[in-house]
């Protein structure tokens, strides 16, 4: 799992922070077959290492902040893969 990190405004509207985080996992639904049950889908999941203003001094992230923060994230991750797709 590799580290990213994303430029985010706090809830205040004004301070700008940076947010290291991982993102592992998630997978669409599968609906089955004759052998094989299926599975529902699974959302990835977030882990926020590390919250710090301009000056790298690490700030606390309210509830609200956290859950904004990683529900952006899990919408707007690129993918990690490489795109495969140029080379044919």
């Amino acid at each position: 799992m590799s580290k990213h990190t994303q430029s985010f405004t706090r809830d205040d509207g004004e301070t700008e922070i940076e947010v290291d985080y991982t993102i592992s996992g998630g997978c669409i639904a599968h609906m089955g077959s004759l052998n094989y049950p299926g599975h529902p889908a699974e959302d990835p999941e977030v882990e926020i290492i590390k919250a710090h203003d301009a000056d790298g001094k690490e700030v606390q992230l309210t509830d609200a902040e956290d859950l904004r923060m990683c529900q952006w994230i899990i919408e707007n991750h690129e993918d990690d893969e490489p795109d495969y797709e140029d080379r044919y």
